[in-house]
């Protein structure tokens, strides 16, 4: 080995070195103190440690200075040595026997043989004996093959392959898929109906399935699913995430002209609007209309919209925004929530015209969904795409809790999010002029692309502020600067509303962080409960930063300019554990009276 060559590899001997000219590679040219900065070294503390890493950087012409720019760019051989760097980095894993995991979950996980074991003995009752050779030919195998890249699915093909080849087909037709295994069907049956759900929720669990394996098998950037599946980011609802936008805002009044032209009912339209549009979007169906459409079916409208949903557990909300809501339909949505085991109807009204205090009412004053999702109110139809979720917390973590250093690893994220809301705008402008969304392309009249409003969303940004040690007095600023900083340079709104991805997200980080750390789903949102706990200020700045919209969940009424959804604490009923309102006396699934009765 060359005296040079020796030095080189010392020189990469340092994670960070390795880290700055990853960023340059990244980022191109950047100043000093943008590279310092964006490398993660504290100003003062830290700057003899980075002039010294980037002076051996500079030596070995791994990175070289534009000195009339005053920038530092990586090299060509700083190029060449990062590239071998992964590829040495790879082959090794590969030859030191060390294989990871694309689980059909979506994590990453070391290969293990003991869980080919154990799925072999729980899942098709194999003898322990057998399930143990069966594992260990499995495995021989696998290394045989030197796979890098490996996926549940592709383990349990060789294991199914070898439980063929010696004869014991009663097992293989207990492991053999059929979209999903044959023993998670199993456990979505028992589970569907300890949830109280019907057949319809158990096709959608078993589609849900189906659907998210096609995603990640997809032609998708890699560095994409693989940020899914690391925890960086979440694409909501991955079983739909190829197929169907999130939030569809429609102002129904504007095409109730065009409807009576035709010689058509506007109510027979609303109510089949109503029923496609809930079975083309994810998360919420959102309708400006006129209070004499709902007047048709006198006592009854929103049990008939709540009717038209298709599966009360897996539907999106419809949400129903009335600009000159009357005390008789007030009443009426009050009857109808009180008596539906699981409401999904949302009543929104301009300004606080409440007088009760009414569970899932949006007092809608600057343009909101439920979800949170902010409106065009010139607009007649938008489609809201949340093209993926930032795991803040995670982040937070990863950067051992300095701020700059968390802000680095933040838009490091940059082109991966910029993929995402690419890829996605893409496939949903397909889905829609193919016709897989018909509902939705019969009123996207122009290029479907004009009425797409793209979105990057926060998870868990609130505990992000917390792992950084953020004084309390400063949350709101480093929170509206975060903001800024992604949606400048990622150059899309960024929100901070509803989806489906706090639950799983704080999952996959307490495994990494062990007991010690709580699993409650991150924040999409503020929720707040008692009125001393509401800082006024805080939110307008919040709404005023959030260009794509702030989810405001209030255990109480207020008189101001922002929207926010009225919803009570719930309490748990204790004969068959449904969750109720506390301003209702009795359990609205059984009932059986509630131990605490609390007018909200």
């Amino acid at each position: 080995m060359t005296k040079r060559l020796k030095i080189i590899f010392s020189v990469l001997a340092s994670k960070s070195r390795l880290e700055i000219l990853k960023i340059l590679s990244a980022k191109g040219g950047m100043t000093y103190t943008e590279l310092k900065e964006a490398s993660g070294f504290t100003p003062k503390r830290e700057s003899g440690k980075f002039a010294y890493h980037l002076k051996k950087l500079v030596q070995q012409n791994l990175v070289v200075q534009n000195k009339q720019e005053r920038k530092y760019m990586i090299a060509p051989l700083g190029r060449l040595v990062l590239s071998l760097a992964k590829q040495i980095e790879e082959e090794s894993l590969v030859s030191s026997g060390r294989l990871y995991v694309r689980e059909s979950s979506q994590k990453i996980e070391e290969f293990d043989t003991s869980k080919i074991v154990q799925s072999l003995i729980k899942e098709a009752n194999v003898p322990v004996e057998v399930a143990q050779n069966i594992a260990s030919e499995a495995e021989s195998r696998i290394y045989k093959f030197q796979l890098a890249y490996l996926t549940s699915p592709l383990i349990r093909e060789i294991v199914n392959s070898i439980l063929l080849e010696q004869g014991m087909e009663q097992y293989w037709k207990k492991l053999s898929r059929l979209g999903i295994p044959v023993y998670d069907l199993e456990l979505m049956l028992e589970d569907t109906s300890k949830e109280g759900e019907g057949f319809e929720d158990l096709v959608y669990r078993a589609a849900e399935r189906i659907f998210s394996d096609y995603l990640v098998r997809s032609d998708l950037p890699t560095d994409l699913i693989d940020a899914h599946f690391n925890g960086e980011i979440h694409l909501p609802y991955p079983h739909n995430w190829m197929f169907k936008p999130d939030i569809v805002a429609l102002d129904f009044t504007m095409l109730s002209e065009s409807v009576s032209a035709q010689g058509g009912s506007n109510w027979n339209r609303f109510v089949s609007m109503v029923y496609g549009l809930s079975r083309e979007t994810n998360s919420e169906v959102f309708i400006k209309v006129d209070s004499d459409y709902l007047k048709k079916v006198k006592g009854e409208t929103f049990t008939l919209l709540h009717s038209l949903l298709p599966s009360t557990a897996r539907s999106p909300l419809i949400t129903i925004h009335l600009e000159d809501a009357d005390e008789e339909l007030i009443k009426e949505y009050r009857d109808y929530l009180f008596k539906i085991k699981k409401p999904k109807v949302v009543l929104s009204v301009k300004g606080n015209k409440i007088k009760d205090s009414i569970p899932l009412i949006l007092v809608n004053n600057d343009y909101k969904t439920a979800t949170g999702f902010k409106l065009s109110e010139e607009k007649g139809l938008e489609m809201g795409i949340i093209s993926a979720s930032v795991n803040l917390p995670h982040l937070a973590n990863e950067a051992q809790n300095e701020e700059s250093y968390f802000k680095v690893k933040v838009l490091l994220l940059k082109d991966i999010l910029q993929d995402a809301i690419a890829q996605r705008n893409k496939l949903l402008n397909g889905r829609l002029l193919m016709g897989l969304l018909p509902s939705l392309k019969e009123i996207a009249v122009k290029h479907p692309s004009e009425y797409i409003t793209s979105l990057v969303n926060l998870a868990g940004l609130r505990e992000s502020m917390i792992m950084l040690n953020i004084n309390q007095d400063e949350v709101t600023k480093k929170e509206t600067e975060l903001i800024e900083l992604l949606q400048e340079k990622v150059g899309y709104p960024v929100s901070w509303i509803q989806d489906d991805s706090g639950e799983r997200l704080a999952y996959l980080d307490s495994q990494k962080l062990g007991k010690k750390y709580n699993p409650q789903p991150y924040s999409l949102g503020l929720e707040v409960y008692e009125k001393n706990g509401f800082d006024a200020q805080e939110v307008r700045e919040l709404n005023r930063h959030l260009k794509g919209g702030l989810r405001l969940s209030l255990g109480f009424h207020i008189d101001d300019k922002i929207t926010y959804l009225y919803k009570e604490k719930e309490i748990k009923c204790k004969k068959c554990g449904w969750m109720n309102p506390v301003s209702l006396k009795n359990c609205r699934h059984c009932g059986f009276p509630l131990e605490i009765s609390v007018k909200a």
